[in-house]
């Protein structure tokens, strides 16, 4: 039978009941949202598929272990309590980076040092070797220290989640897709059937097909006299300042997660008729 792991979503402050109620869709088990992060148990496979399909997370973490510590003592002792060579071999690679807030231990680079003795101490004791190579696999250690309680997580996913999609470089843009993601998922985003028959996921109203430029805006405001702006703030300028009144609006993102694009590649953004305030 495969073991249930623990597990950690980091995401945008204000994001975690969306994040919650994707991993819920996607059946994990025991989901808890807090500040900042939501928690969540599976196997292997819900590890594999919230990498995959989780639009408004920054990575996946499996928690190794939390304790507390308020000394470098209780700090090194629960770090080494963690069975670690469960999860690093012998010559992987495991550097250590994290960060303390609000708690007695509020140096990080002291307590990266503390935690990557007991770590070198622990996989010393099971592997029965005095120098590790570290050059093969990168299992990067995090740790969070909040109020004195220490949370030891395992990092999954490599480059944070925002960075995958379709554009092989990234600029500099205004938010990033998780963000995006998570603005389009809480406006109620729907499945609609698009011309030529295909469902997508869209948000409900009109439905247009737009190709992107070569900016990289993650979202699209769709106005009333049919222009498209990369940014709220540059659509407020253009229209509601210009002009007066209010503006009809959608923003959508790219490529984040199923159902944001179809069988060609091609990103499809759809406006819908709704109004803000000028104010």
């Amino acid at each position: 039978m495969e073991a249930t792991l623990r597990y950690v979503a980091p995401c945008q402050f204000g994001l975690e009941g969306i994040l919650a109620g994707e991993l819920r869709r996607l059946d994990a088990q025991d989901v808890l949202a807090e500040n900042g992060r939501v928690l969540f148990s599976g196997g292997l496979e819900i590890l594999a598929r919230a990498n995959l399909c989780l639009r408004t997370a920054e990575r996946v973490q499996i928690l190794l272990g939390e304790f507390t510590a308020t000394s470098f003592e209780e700090l090194y002792q629960g770090m080494k309590a963690i069975p670690l060579e469960e999860f690093i071999g012998k010559a992987d690679r495991f550097p250590v980076k994290g960060y303390s807030l609000n708690s007695a231990l509020h140096s990080v680079p002291d307590c990266q040092s503390i935690l990557k003795k007991a770590a070198v101490d622990r996989l010393k004791q099971h592997y029965r070797i005095d120098w590790f190579p570290e050059k093969n696999a990168l299992c990067q250690l995090q740790f969070s220290i909040l109020k004195d309680r220490v949370s030891i997580l395992l990092d999954t996913s490599g480059p944070g989640l925002h960075k995958r999609g379709w554009r092989a470089h990234s600029n500099a843009a205004p938010i990033k897709e998780t963000l995006a993601a998570g603005i389009v998922v809480d406006g109620e985003v729907e499945t609609v059937t698009v011309p030529g028959g295909e469902e997508e996921t869209a948000v409900p109203g009109e439905v247009e097909t737009v190709q992107p430029g070569e900016g990289s805006a993650e979202t699209i405001v769709a106005t009333a006299n049919g222009r498209y702006y990369t940014s709220l703030n540059e659509a407020f300028t253009q229209t509601v300042r210009g002009g007066g009144g209010n503006f009809p609006w959608a923003m959508f993102i790219i490529g984040q997660g199923p159902g944001t694009c179809d069988a060609d590649g091609m990103r499809r953004y759809y406006t819908t008729e709704g109004e803000t305030n000028a104010n």
